[in-house]
């Protein structure tokens, strides 16, 4: 699953041919109780109206017939909803985007 998500985030969002995507290894946080992963471009980046929709169902930029709407809200259901970690968005218009996945190690009660 986290695979799948991950690939939502690389093939949905990103538009290849205005950006190159930068995935940095895996990290622990410095307390030891989650794994950071980040991809980030340098593409054209988003406005503030955009990124407070990207993760909500259905919300695409793309054409119609291009885009369903559903890559970066299923890949939050799974980071966020399936295994308790976070999926958060940073983005400048003209500087690009990155995002941050934060999956806990060890399962929470």
């Amino acid at each position: 699953m986290l695979r799948q998500s991950l690939s939502w985030i690389f093939f949905e969002y990103s538009d290849f041919r205005n950006s190159n995507l930068l995935l940095k290894m895996p990290q622990t946080d410095p307390h030891g109780k989650a794994v950071n992963i980040r991809i980030k471009d340098n593409g054209l980046g988003m406005s503030e109206e955009v990124k407070s929709k990207v993760f909500k169902h259905l919300f695409t930029t793309k054409a119609v017939g291009k885009g369903t709407g559903l890559g970066l809200s299923i890949a939050r259901q799974i980071v966020v909803d399936q295994h308790r970690g976070k999926l958060e968005c940073y983005s400048t218009v003209g500087q690009g985007t990155k995002f941050v996945i934060q999956l806990p190690i060890y399962a929470s009660d």
